[in-house]
This record gives structure tokens, sequence and C-alpha cells, in this order.
């Protein structure tokens, strides 16, 4: 009898297992096709001082410097960093100049891998020390899923993917994935006969690789008056 299972693994899968879940690997992959493509070959990445932050993070290097792209800085954020300071020194901006004129060059985009609450924060600064004409890419982690315009203003112009569902609803993730996971169950055949062929779904367009595991393209969106 074909299984679903939501969750993802390194071992071979008996050939009636099939493995579905929000895999942030999928939406590194689509961080970097959508820097290599705008023609970016720098990158800045911040991410949080955890096993999350940094497995992403490595990830993202490892697949960036596979296409040829180069990670300039990794920052790793805790709940005790000094915003203001590490920003400023991450960026190579000078705390006593108010123009901040003077700040790193070798930079063209910035992957911004922090949740709300901490990228409202690092967001502001990025664009005090002047980064205001670097692009900031993120995953859906930045956008908590619910409108909170007021909050989320700070995020104005970063571009971020999430679940069509959580954009066009604001659902909760978990109901898009358990609703997508019905549906996939009641398809497994025909996806696993067309492989690669996108089925849409709440969690984004879905298709099936040849180790049966299900991966997710997402769309992008670009945050703005504190709105995806």
């Amino acid at each position: 009898m074909p299984t679903l299972a939501l969750n993802y693994t390194q071992t071979p899968l008996p050939t009636n297992v099939y493995e579905f879940g929000l895999s942030p690997q999928d939406e590194a992959t689509q961080l970097i096709e959508k820097a290599h493509q705008s023609g970016f070959s720098r990158v800045l990445i911040i991410a949080p001082q955890s096993n999350w932050g940094h497995g992403i993070a490595q990830n993202i290097t490892e697949h960036w410097q596979a296409v040829g792209g180069r990670v300039v800085d990794t920052y790793y954020f805790s709940g005790n960093s000094n915003f203001s300071q590490d920003i400023a020194q991450l960026l190579h901006a000078k705390t006593d100049d108010l123009t901040h004129q003077q700040h790193r060059q070798d930079v063209d985009v910035i992957f911004l891998l922090a949740q709300p609450e901490n990228a409202r924060l690092i967001a502001p600064l990025l664009k005090y020390y002047g980064m205001t004409n670097t692009p900031i890419y993120s995953t859906s982690v930045i956008y908590s899923g619910m409108p909170s315009p007021n909050r989320d203003s700070e995020l104005n112009g970063i571009a971020f993917i999430d679940a069509p569902l959580t954009l066009q609803k604001n659902n909760n993730r978990l109901y898009a994935v358990g609703r997508d996971a019905y549906y996939i169950s009641q398809h497994l055949q025909r996806m696993n006969q067309l492989a690669n062929f996108p089925v849409y779904g709440g969690t984004g367009a879905l298709t099936m690789s040849s180790n049966r595991q299900i991966h997710r393209r997402l769309p992008w969106v670009t945050m703005h008056d504190g709105h995806p």
C-alpha cells in the first residue's frame, strides 16, 4: 500500500513510500536560482545562530559556489546580538558617519534568513548603513503568514517566496501541508508516472523526483506597504 511520509530522510525508501514536507532546501534552491538568473555573483548571508541557520547557510553556500557565485560574508545572529553594532561592522560602515556613504562595495545581493521579529530589526539597519540599492531576498521564514502591515512595513522591498495558500488567504502553512498531503495521497500514481510534471497545490507547484520525494516551487512576492 502506498505510504506518504510528511518528512524527508537521507536513507533509501521502500518502493511504496513517498515523502513530502516543507523542505528549506527547496526554498534555498529558488533563492540561488533567482539571484543567479538576475546576474548576481556576490552574496552576503544573514542567518540565525542555530542548527537551522547553519544548515541552510551551508546549503546555500555550497550550491551558490557550484554555480560560480561567491559568498563574501556570513553573519550569524543570536538573541544577544547587538544588531546596530554588528551590521555596521558587517557592512564596513562607520557608526560616526551620519551619511553612511562609506560601506562595503563587494555585495550584489543579500540573503536575509530571519524570522519576522529579527528581520524587522535587521532590514532597516541594512538600509541605514548604506545598502539601500542592494536587493534583499528571503524565504518564507521572513513572513509570519498573518497580515501585520505596521510592523512588516520594515520589510518593504524585500522579495521572498511563500506558499500560495498562505499568501492568498493567510492560512497556517501546516494547514496547507495537510491539504496538499490529502490531495497528493489521492494522486500518487499519476504523479509518479508524470515525474517532474507540476501539480499546483496550496504549498506551491509540486513535482515528484525519481527518488519519490515531492518538491515545491513557490511564488515570489515583494513586501509593499507592509503587505506581501
